[in-house]
């Protein structure tokens, strides 16, 4: 908090330094030079209404025992109904207060494995539903590669994001002044519309509004520690049901891939060898069938470049494994082999992303608050006892952490962050700032 409280203390310190030397040079020798007190001054000089008021207050105040703790009574009472707005939810407590901005993101992830055809016609359709909200004057839909880079790409590390199941719509608003919504209200109005659309073509989604202040991952972020990585995601999945089920959380996704097939073409050579083919062969085969092969330029005396011809299989044909099997290759006696006499296919699962926080393996699940809750603090607290429910492991529960990370991974815990950690870090340190200033 230190970079943003900074110019405050040091102004208001200049501001005092300042004042004693005016209050006690500037102001007395003005007073001797310019006011001068002659007889007529001293008879005319009479105490004020106000004056007189604040003398019986303060003296009353001073010297009555009853009246003194009549109003220390008061003070504290007062104290503790203000502290109680938090409580009754009359005060919102958020450290990112909500921006009037005119755009926001929405940030598309289809299934692992959808083709960049289909994923782009779920952009168009959920842009296509933003644009009936009447301040959205125009979207821009882009697929296969993030949106330009802005503040939210920054942050949150979207403009990172590529390949054929990603999609981000930017949705230009209407200028302030010709609006009477904040961008925060019409953001919720457009993720109920896309929102039926978005569940339809099984896409997650995230209305990503500007962010006002620090950069936060989101702003509901739960980090899970633990030996394993298969417990990490079983503990992950559960903690992203409570989050799915718990009223105003919002835009629910994790940081984990789904499970998507490989296909490995495993040569067999003692067959290769008996029709003479090498595995360079087969190689150099599968890759210009499937990803294509430049086999010379073509010369067009109106173009300004080469053209490339580039050779491969139909999409139909090279979709398939079969496709690619049937295809045939010439051996050392100048015989054509099709390579389901050469090749054998093994199928096994992807291999997930490990991300780490400082060296500690972690898996996030990350959301959002919008319509019931509009603070992460809230629905922190509502979450709270439901994982504490959880057991990973027999013997404990889940420990859960609000400000440092496990001290190590042979438990498994959870660590609340996002938006929370900042406020939860201000309100520490602002509170034992006053304490001290106190």
């Amino acid at each position: 908090m230190g970079p943003y409280m900074r110019p405050i203390p040091i102004g208001a310190s200049a501001a005092m330094a300042f004042s004693v030397l005016v209050a006690f040079i500037v102001t007395p020798w003005a007073a001797v030079r310019i006011l001068k007190r002659t007889r007529e001054h001293q008879e005319r000089e009479r105490e004020d209404r106000l004056t007189r008021l604040y003398r019986h207050v303060m003296g009353a105040l001073l010297h009555q025992a009853r009246v003194r703790w009549t109003f220390l009574g008061v003070v504290a009472v007062l104290l503790v109904a203000a502290v109680s707005l938090f409580y009754f939810k009359l005060v919102t407590v958020k450290m990112l207060p909500f921006d009037n901005k005119s755009e926001f993101q929405v940030v598309i992830d289809m299934p692992n494995g959808t083709t960049l055809e289909q994923t782009q016609r779920v952009a168009q359709a959920l842009a296509s539903e933003a644009m009936k909200q009447p301040e959205v004057i125009n979207v821009q839909t882009y697929a296969g590669a993030a949106a330009p880079f802005n503040f939210n790409g920054l942050v949150r590390h979207y403009y990172l994001r590529r390949g054929p199941n990603i999609a981000d719509i930017q949705v230009n608003l209407l200028p302030k002044s010709e609006r009477s919504l904040q961008s925060h209200q019409i953001a919720k109005q457009v993720r109920n519309r896309i929102q039926a659309t978005a569940d339809r073509f099984q896409a997650r989604i995230k209305v990503a509004e500007v962010l006002p202040g620090p950069p936060v991952l989101q702003t509901l972020v739960a980090e899970i520690y633990g030996p394993s990585q298969e417990g990490r995601l079983a503990l992950a999945r559960q903690i992203r049901t409570i989050f799915q089920r718990t009223p105003g959380v919002v835009d629910v996704d994790w940081y984990v891939e789904d499970d998507q097939c490989e296909y490995k073409l495993l040569v067999d050579r003692e067959k290769a060898s008996l029709n003479g083919v090498t595995d360079d062969q087969i190689a150099r085969k599968v890759a210009a069938a499937s990803a294509g092969q430049t086999i010379g330029l073509l010369h067009v005396d109106s173009a300004k470049e080469h053209v490339p011809i580039v050779v491969r299989l139909q999409r139909a044909e090279r979709s398939s494994m079969d496709g690619l099997r049937n295809l045939r290759v010439s051996g050392t006696a100048g015989q054509s082999v099709p390579l389901r006499e050469l090749t054998r296919v093994e199928e096994q699962t992807i291999e997930k992303s490990i991300y780490h926080k400082n060296l500690l393996p972690v898996t996030y699940v990350t959301a959002d608050v919008a319509g019931v809750v509009e603070s992460p603090g809230y629905a922190i607290f509502n979450m709270m006892p439901d994982v504490d429910k959880l057991h990973p492991q027999p013997g404990y529960k889940v420990e859960q952490y609000t400000a440092r990370q496990p001290s190590d991974t042979a438990k498994y815990s959870m660590k609340w962050d996002g938006e929370w950690h900042i406020t939860y870090e201000v309100f520490r340190d602002l509170g034992l700032a006053f304490a001290a200033v106190f």
